[in-house]
């Protein structure tokens, strides 16, 4: 059987590929624009946005081209129009808005640090002009096609400019009245709060169709599609997901962006102070291993609390499920610098107990624990970490992080986000030895205790960041 082309298909891709063609032609001549009447304004704030434009006008381009791909496929050939192309156009645009973000947040910092004069005439000029420009683009890409996801991305890249030159007309106009330089990165980093939100949905959506997610209502075990079944791959796991070229291809990708983060936030939080790190650095140089503990909430700052102990001889270990969805976490600890110890928190029977031994005693790697993860009650103490003190030797060395603002999620375990531009506490306890041979009772005594110390060591780096 042949498959005739659909001409309403074919049509709706080459509006789609005529829209993204004028929004391309408007931002790039306006980016040109922009970075002129930013050198002869001297305004940072232009420039930067120049640059965001020049993001967009990439990002544009690839939709553009990604919309002639399935434009010409859906009049051949090919049944689906190649529309995982414009799939995979819009998972790049996403990612492409959080470089953007984070680049905002780095720029904002640096002008904070080392304020500049700017022509607040002229850049108030350039950015209406800026404005006009993009709702103009937000007109070529109006709503009617949103179920594309490729315009969808492309519209989300000038709504991000919008913004942008919002922010940037009220900046010049405070700089023109009242002389304040700052409020220019100030906003700039409320604009980049608003992006992640839109951008962290693309991504979403984008990322569940090129991981090859089975629709809702298909049977992948039916005979008519056991053709479409990976072989890659036999492993399966729970939900039945598979580790397909395209997940690898998207959790690798994902790793770079999440770890590009990661150290954004690090560089934008300064380290206030670090109690009991001297203390911690000599029992790492003593003992070779121990067992790090700190709150699920925490995982940010606790990991790169270990990752600062490396110096002195410290191997961090991080759990990572041995499942499908391992595969990026173990990738992330990777890049990193950590070591990836595979297998399940909510196992601990005697198998895990006899390699957790083998990975802290005989390979010395110290393995990071949450004792309330992986999915709480949050702050409860659970028993794995006594154990394996008990088990081993080694001490548990109680880490706890405080922060001058924070974001706090309503996840089960609170997590807490320090937002850029914070002070930072990493307070590091007093190690803790457990004694061999405790009972039921005695064990659950510990517990109540390791928990208790983890809330005081929090109260200590509250008082800590207060002293600043």
């Amino acid at each position: 059987m042949t498959h005739r082309p659909d001409p309403h298909h074919a049509h709706e891709h080459a509006t789609d590929s005529q829209r993204l063609g004028w929004a391309l032609a408007i931002t790039g001549t306006f980016m040109v624009l922009e970075v002129v009447g930013g050198w002869l304004s001297g305004s940072l704030a232009l420039l930067a946005d120049a640059g965001h434009m020049l993001t967009d006008t990439a990002a544009l381009a690839l939709a553009w081209v990604a919309a002639h791909v399935a434009q010409r496929s859906s009049q051949g050939h090919r049944p689906h129009g190649h529309h995982r192309a414009q799939v995979l156009a819009a998972f790049l645009n996403a990612l492409a808005l959080f470089g953007v973000v984070a680049w905002i947040l780095w720029e904002a910092g640096e002008r904070m640090r080392t304020p500049q004069d700017v022509a607040g005439a002229t850049m108030l000029g350039v950015a209406l002009l800026g404005l006009l420009a993009n709702l103009a683009v937000l007109r070529v890409l109006r709503e009617e096609h949103g179920a594309n996801l490729n315009v969808a991305a492309a519209r989300l890249h000038v709504i991000g400019d919008l913004l942008g030159s919002v922010g940037a007309s009220i900046a010049a106009v405070v700089i023109l009245t009242t002389g304040w330089t700052p409020i220019d990165p100030i906003l700039s980093v409320l604009v980049s709060l608003l992006i992640v939100r839109s951008a962290g949905t693309l991504l979403v959506k984008s990322t569940r169709i090129l991981m090859e997610r089975t629709p809702d209502g298909v049977d992948p075990n039916a005979p008519e599609r056991q053709e479409l079944r990976n072989t890659l791959y036999r492993k399966v796991k729970r939900g039945r997901r598979q580790l397909t070229p395209g997940r690898m291809l998207v959790y690798r990708i994902a790793v770079v962006v999440a770890w590009q983060l990661i150290r954004l936030f690090w560089a934008t939080c300064r380290i206030h102070a670090r109690p009991g790190f001297e203390r911690a650095q000599a029992t790492v140089r003593e003992s070779k291993s121990l067992i790090p503990v700190y709150w699920h909430q925490h995982l940010l700052f606790g990991a790169r609390a270990l990752l600062d102990l490396r110096p002195d001889g410290l191997k961090v270990g991080f759990l990572i499920s041995a499942s499908v969805d391992g595969a990026a976490p173990a990738m992330l600890v990777g890049r990193v610098g950590g070591h990836v110890i595979r297998g399940s928190s909510t196992h601990t029977g005697a198998r895990a107990l006899r390699d957790y031994y083998e990975t802290i005693v005989k390979q010395e790697i110290s393995p990071a624990i949450t004792p309330d993860g992986p999915r709480g009650p949050v702050h409860e103490f659970k028993p794995g970490a006594v154990m394996l003190s008990q088990l081993t030797g080694r001490p548990i060395l109680p880490i706890s992080i405080a922060a001058s603002h924070t974001w706090r999620f309503t996840t089960w375990d609170k997590f807490e986000l320090p937002l850029p531009f914070s002070r930072v506490v990493i307070a590091y306890g007093e190690p803790v030895r457990m004694p061999r041979g405790l009972d039921p009772d005695s064990l659950a005594r510990m517990q109540t205790e390791m928990a208790q110390k983890l809330q005081d060591l929090q109260a200590e780096a509250r008082a800590a960041l207060g002293r600043g």
